[in-house]
């Protein structure tokens, strides 16, 4: 009911449906910095309104073909390294403002990167081979059996996880590799797990 409200008021004004949504996420943020509630914090749909709005906005460049915005590169980009400093750099603070760390990739800031990413899939997976196009769509398929895959390895295994000083930290051979492997190993065990959950693996099993 609220998506379509919010809708409804992109289509009467889009520049200004997307500035208020991006306003009222980014003030949400402030008011968790001096002490929301972290249960009203974490399931308000406030949070989220900028990920609604840029994927309206894609829809409607996509029907129109004009998906090459500039917008969406630079804003996509800065967002990235938005989640690289959030995510990987042992800093919490981002322009004085105390993000809660599991929450810090899912805020304003970290929506212009998966906008980005959509708009590369829908503008380039549709030429090229097939033989690459399959396991992309493979991996895009199994996306929440990855995930899942994600929350049970890091869970248990939360000694992998990596932070980073500096870029040349971030940039060594040893960090490049270690994180080319535990992303490997995730997906390999995400596909894995939505292969035989697609077949009824497991039901099979029972019977």
């Amino acid at each position: 009911m609220c998506e379509r409200r919010v809708y409804i008021c992109y289509k009467k004004n889009r520049v200004l449906c997307t500035i208020s949504a991006f306003l009222l996420a980014f003030i949400w943020e402030i008011s968790n910095h001096f002490g929301t509630s972290g249960f009203w914090y974490i399931d308000s749909i406030v949070r989220f309104l900028p990920h609604i709005i840029l994927g309206m906005w894609i829809a409607d460049l996509y029907l129109a073909s004009q998906l090459k915005n500039k917008f969406f590169l630079f804003f996509g980009i800065l967002s990235g390294l938005y989640l690289i400093f959030i995510s990987q750099f042992e800093n919490g603070i981002v322009w004085g403002v105390h993000f809660v760390p599991y929450m810090a990739s899912q805020n304003l800031f970290g929506s212009g990167w998966t906008a980005l990413i959509l708009i590369i899939g829908l503008l380039y997976l549709n030429i090229i081979k097939t033989s690459i196009a399959y396991p992309i769509a493979l991996i895009g398929k199994s996306s929440y059996h990855i995930y899942l895959i994600q929350i049970v390895f890091f869970g248990l295994l939360g000694g992998f996880g990596l932070k980073y000083r500096s870029l040349t930290d971030l940039l060594s051979i040893n960090n490049i590799l270690k994180i080319g492997i535990i992303f490997s190993v995730i997906i390999l065990l995400g596909v894995g797990f939505y292969i035989l959950d697609k077949h009824n693996f497991y039901l099979k099993k029972r019977i």
